[in-house]
């Protein structure tokens, strides 16, 4: 299975991905670089700048994506 089909299905069962959860359930980095190519098949996307609070550095924005309809 490759990376877009993980995070299409990753989607479909939890409603949203950032890049933080790329990385801890998926095990993949460069989200926002597969996100453009899951688009570019024709699948649409919607993404939001969320605030996340790390308990490290504090306050931080990361962009959540979705399926969009």
């Amino acid at each position: 299975m490759t990376q877009n089909q993980r995070i299409i299905d990753y989607l479909q069962r939890n409603g949203s991905i950032t890049t933080i959860q790329a990385i801890s359930d998926l095990k993949i980095t460069r989200l926002a670089s597969r996100m453009v190519e899951i688009q570019a098949a024709g699948i649409p996307i919607n993404k939001e700048s969320i605030r996340v609070d790390t308990q490290e550095y504090g306050p931080t924005r990361v962009t959540r994506y979705s399926l969009g309809v």
